[in-house]
């Protein structure tokens, strides 16, 4: 009797922590709970917390809310993990006309992406963040089997309204997010057609005008086994960024002009740093943007094409390209490749290109362009790297000093301070540690690549605890019943 009256209170009290531990406290304002699906947020304030209750859904829209420049609505899983999509989907999960808010799945800690969309039908998004929505941050979210883009954030022209110039996206952060699997590309950012198309209205031709963007970072993502391009962003006229992701195994269905690691659009100013991308059959990083691109300390390896290929797409003058610390190893073709005409201080400086299938560098037309500093090499043996997953460099490697002084990336692909004798490539092989933010180790990538499914290298959908308590309570048990008999 003793003894069962003991297991009975062991057990009462671990069913209790359970349930503490479930209803996990959220600070929650407002509350969406598991069999709302569509919902209007018009009624909540700057700063407050909106709750997306743990547990299944087919999709979720949450559309109409606003908080302000200084105090963004923060709306986060609660609970557990949220799953929303399924095959049949519209979408998976879609914000409308949303403004000042952070969307996150950091709401558990028992997950590193506590929200997962699962999918959607064939042509439809992950994760769709439009009609009009700016100003927003979004992370720790994972995203599969996706009918078409992992994530697509932007606001086409229509027939209804063809003309949006008037609207400005801007301000919006998409970082430490997980897509996979999908049926398009894992980002889709900005209007394709910046800034304007022809297109059929009832019979009428008329034309269609795209909004703007302005300060749009894409950083710290994972990004692998994409139908088409790992990332595509467009009409993003100053401040874009992409940082810090692994785009991996883009572009299986290898449909032609869609099958990039990253593709930039027209309209299209800014930076691509410190990306590791591998393992695609087009060109790493395609720049039909305009000018002002700073492309640098990039790890570029085993592409169908080029390492990177720029392009002009505007009428006008443009400022300076600048290629710089790139290391590209084995590209199908050249290692870079230069059309653009119309930009003037153009530099294509101090890159380590590795056994390219065709040119070290081609460039077409007559230009400004300066190109010194590279180290060019037949074969990744003479490069004197690491090992053949690290690209690290060696004491005796060929790239040491090799660079010039003039450029303007002051830290490598580490974070590290490059000093007056800089090396060729994205890495430096002496440099002094800095609080710069370093890219992705991708050495794990590489060791695996002869996988079946891309990588696997992780498997982020899985709780990062075990459960103790229930441990612990049949740890108990155990004891009492050796006592007893």
């Amino acid at each position: 009797m003793k003894l069962t009256m003991t297991l009975f209170v062991l057990i009462f009290i671990q069913l209790g922590f359970a349930k503490v531990a479930r209803a996990q406290d959220c600070n929650c304002d407002h509350r969406i709970e598991l069999g709302e699906n569509r919902v209007d947020g018009s009624a909540w304030a700057p700063g407050e917390t909106v709750c997306i209750m743990a547990g299944d859904r087919p999709d979720l829209v949450i559309s109409n809310f606003s908080g302000s420049a200084s105090n963004y609505i923060t709306i986060i899983n609660c609970d557990g993990k949220v799953r929303t999509g399924s095959p049949d989907a519209g979408v998976g999960f879609a914000i409308n006309n949303g403004k000042y808010f952070h969307l996150t799945g950091t709401g558990h800690s028992d997950f590193e992406y506590g929200i997962e969309v699962t999918g959607s039908r064939s042509g439809a998004q992950g994760l769709a963040i439009g009609s009009f929505s700016t100003d927003f941050e979004v992370d720790h979210i994972e995203i599969h089997n996706a009918g078409f883009a992992g994530i697509m954030s932007k606001t086409d022209p229509s027939c209804d309204e063809v003309d949006l110039t008037y609207f400005t996206q801007e301000n919006c952060h998409f970082h430490h997010n997980y897509i996979h699997h999908v049926g398009g590309e894992g980002f889709y950012i900005g209007y394709t057609f910046y800034p304007e198309r022809e297109y059929t209205c009832d019979g009428q031709q008329v034309i269609l005008r795209g909004h703007p963007m302005r300060n749009i970072s894409v950083t710290d993502n994972i990004i692998e086994n994409t139908d088409l391009d790992g990332i595509q962003m467009s009409a993003v006229i100053s401040g874009a960024l992409i940082a810090r992701n692994i785009v991996w195994n883009f572009a299986v269905e290898n449909e032609t002009y869609q099958n990039q690691g990253i593709q930039i659009g027209s309209g299209t100013s800014g930076e691509i740093t410190r990306n590791f991308i591998a393992s695609g059959p087009g060109i790493g990083i395609f720049w039909l943007g305009w000018g002002g691109a700073h492309i640098h300390n990039n790890i570029i390896y085993e592409t169908g094409s080029d390492g990177i290929n720029c392009q002009d797409r505007t009428e006008t003058a443009q400022p300076p390209f600048i290629f710089e610390h790139n290391t590209i190893i084995r590209p199908g073709r050249d290692g870079i490749r230069m059309h653009s005409t119309l930009a003037a201080g153009n530099r294509f400086t101090n890159n380590l290109i590795v056994d390219p299938g065709e040119a070290f560098e081609t460039h077409f037309g007559d230009f400004d362009f300066t190109v010194e500093g590279n180290t060019y090499l037949d074969s990744e043996g003479e490069a004197g790297f690491v090992s053949s997953s690290d690209f690290h460099l060696t004491a005796d490697s060929p790239a040491i000093n090799a660079g010039t002084a003039a450029h303007t990336s002051d830290y490598d692909y580490d974070g590290r301070l490059r000093d007056s004798s800089p090396d060729s490539g994205a890495f430096c092989f002496e440099g002094a540690a800095s609080s710069e933010q370093s890219g992705p180790a991708f050495s794990t990538w590489l060791e695996n690549a002869g996988s079946s499914d891309g990588c696997s290298c992780k498997s982020p959908t899985q709780s990062k605890t075990h459960n103790i308590p229930i441990y612990i309570l049949f740890s108990l048990i155990a004891i009492i019943l050796r006592r007893r008999f």
